[in-house]
């Protein structure tokens, strides 16, 4: 797993013939759903539910209106979320499903399919939390912000590169699935074993 996460990192960073400032590639999805006006449940993410470098969500459920404070912002699906609190954890998604989430995540709306799977690995890459990181401000919250995010030039892959990068990400994917399969399966198989050869 670490080798393909390794693998896709060597994809999107490579040279590109084509860069542009990440405010000309990105729009902010800005758009606010208070809570208290709602009812029923909702997809809600928090930072909590991102896990750091992987792109994956962890202990995700659907939550009650109720039962959130505050207006978050809406995302949808193919939209990109970033951590912006603590950006040094992280922490990026790939919107696979329609909610809202905390205001501690920026949401980012690309036009391209073919992009938004490529920026979802870029983002996550070290040489863009690298940039990200040199506008970071405060002590005790260190966060970043759309505004400060919106300068730093990012690659634009396109026409045959686009696809070719896309292509090889979506193979070194179905490997990372396939291990995770295995991983997952694991614990059953020795079950099996212990019990075949115990009793």
């Amino acid at each position: 797993l670490e080798d393909a996460q390794k693998q896709i990192e060597q994809l999107v960073t490579a040279s590109f013939s084509t860069s542009q400032k990440l405010g000309y590639v990105f729009s902010q999805v800005t758009e606010k759903v208070d809570p208290t006006k709602q009812s029923g449940v909702i997809n809600y993410i928090g930072l909590e539910n991102i896990k750091s470098n992987t792109g994956n969500l962890v202990n995700f459920f659907e939550s009650d209106y109720q039962d959130i404070k505050s207006a978050k912002t809406k995302f949808s699906i193919g939209n990109l979320l970033y951590g912006k609190l603590r950006p040094n954890l992280n922490k990026v998604y790939l919107a696979e499903l329609n909610g809202i989430c905390s205001t501690d995540i920026l949401v980012f709306s690309i036009d391209n399919a073919s992009l938004v799977k490529f920026y979802c690995h870029y983002l996550l890459c070290q040489q863009f939390n690298d940039e990200v990181l040199k506008g970071v401000s405060g002590q005790q919250l260190p966060r970043t912000s759309y505004k400060k995010m919106e300068q730093i030039v990012i690659p634009v892959p396109q026409g045959q590169e686009l696809t070719d990068v896309i292509t090889k990400i979506k193979l070194i994917e179905t490997q990372i699935a396939n291990a995770e399969k295995v991983i997952a399966g694991s614990a059953e198989r020795k079950e099996a074993i212990l019990n075949k050869h115990l009793k």
